[in-house]
């Protein structure tokens, strides 16, 4: 039996021990239907054969909302589906939603004590969905929502691009950035300024950059992507490079500083404090 929790019915479960003696024959016997603490009054109205009133001084009574457990008192109804099919919780805002075993909780984004933060009047955006198959994973451990929106985020992916293309564009990654590093990495400066690369050099990589870009654009040995998808691998490439290029700088500024202040430190340190003391040192050692 399970108490109001609306985001996960782990959280409260609660274990109830039923004993009619000379009526439930199955005695240490286990039931795993859902039910609820509103379906206590039913079960006593059915097993004492009272009905339900329907009229209490003068005042017409709702119907009973809960259902009766009785059923599961018998041996071979052990197994038998409950039918406590829906519940719905609440509780300082947050809401569930119980049906034949999915747990469909909304937990607020603003919670309802916040007074002073911003009102949020579109329901589909001021909730958190959490959705769990309890029949399976009681632990509630597994987000079924959480799932399905990445695999559609995976399926979207896929319709950009596929997995093979993506293999593809991962190779001309490779063989663009590791070069453009290798122009960066080659001089101490920015690698804008002089000295330029050798021309060698130079010509092994633009030559080396044209072949895989024809390579990528018309599946020499891989799967061909769009001239558009090569552009942004360049875009990434050359941002990437320019990026690297002054974090370089700025960290190699850093060491020279940290290095020279340390030479000045040990010059300092190093100093006689007597200012003759170089004469005296000679005159001792004559």
């Amino acid at each position: 039996m399970d108490e109001a929790d609306p985001v996960l019915l782990r959280r409260h479960p609660q274990g109830m021990a039923i004993s009619w003696p000379g009526h439930i024959t199955d005695k240490g016997g286990i039931r795993w239907q859902f039910h609820h603490v509103i379906d206590i009054v039913p079960t006593l109205l059915e097993v004492t054969g009272i009905p339900a009133p329907v009229m209490v001084d003068g005042i017409a009574q709702k119907p009973i909302e809960g259902v009766s457990l009785a059923y599961t008192f018998a041996k071979e109804d052990a197994d038998a589906p409950s039918p406590h099919k829906i519940q719905y919780f609440e509780m300082m805002g947050v809401q569930g939603l119980y049906n034949d075993g999915w747990m469909l909780s909304a937990v607020p984004v603003r919670p309802p004590w916040d007074l002073l933060g911003k009102a949020i009047l579109d329901p589909a955006s001021a909730f958190k969905f959490e959705l769990y198959d309890v029949r399976h994973d009681w632990t509630q451990y597994t987000d079924v929502a959480a799932v399905i929106k990445a695999l559609k985020d995976q399926n979207a992916l896929k319709r950009f691009m596929k997995p093979a293309e993506l293999q593809t564009a991962m190779f001309l990654q490779l063989v663009a950035g590791g070069h453009l590093l290798l122009l960066v990495t080659r001089t101490e400066h920015w690698f804008l300024k002089r000295p330029y690369p050798a021309g060698p050099l130079f010509l092994a990589i633009v030559l080396t950059q044209i072949v895989a870009i024809l390579m990528c654009a018309f599946g020499w040995l891989v799967t061909p992507i769009s001239l558009r998808l090569i552009a942004w691998v360049w875009v990434y490439n050359l941002a990437w490079m320019f990026l690297l290029g002054g974090i370089r700088l700025v960290a190699d500024a850093y060491i020279e500083h940290r290095t020279a202040r340390a030479q000045r430190s040990f010059e300092v340190v190093n100093q006689p404090l007597h200012p003759n003391a170089p004469a005296i040192r000679s005159g001792l050692r004559s």
